[in-house]
């Protein structure tokens, strides 16, 4: 399931929270594309949708979602990751490390 313009007009509908242009193009960039990574459930969808609307209106929020820092986040924690699965396929540290 992605998000459209739809679902969130159900979300300002439900008085779920005000929506404005800035934020509904930033929830369509982040939850509204296919993504063969991600496949969201509703309540998946919802507790995403929430999450980005909780941190939109917060002024330093807003600017991290702006300025994508949470994309940024996302492939920081990745390369982390990797970075360990080599360290421990290369045996220079052990699991319990």
């Amino acid at each position: 399931m992605r998000l459209d313009e739809t679902y969130i007009e159900q979300l300002q509908c439900r008085g779920i929270a005000i929506i404005p242009e800035e934020l509904k193009q930033i929830l369509l960039d982040r939850l509204g594309q296919d993504d063969e990574q991600y496949e969201y459930t509703e309540q998946d969808l919802y507790e995403q949708a929430r999450t980005i609307i909780q941190r939109y209106h917060t002024p330093k929020g807003r600017l991290e979602l702006l300025y994508r820092v949470d994309h940024l986040e996302m492939q920081l924690e990745s390369v982390r990751n990797r970075i360990w699965r080599e360290l421990l396929d290369l045996g220079e540290i052990d699991e319990t490390f």
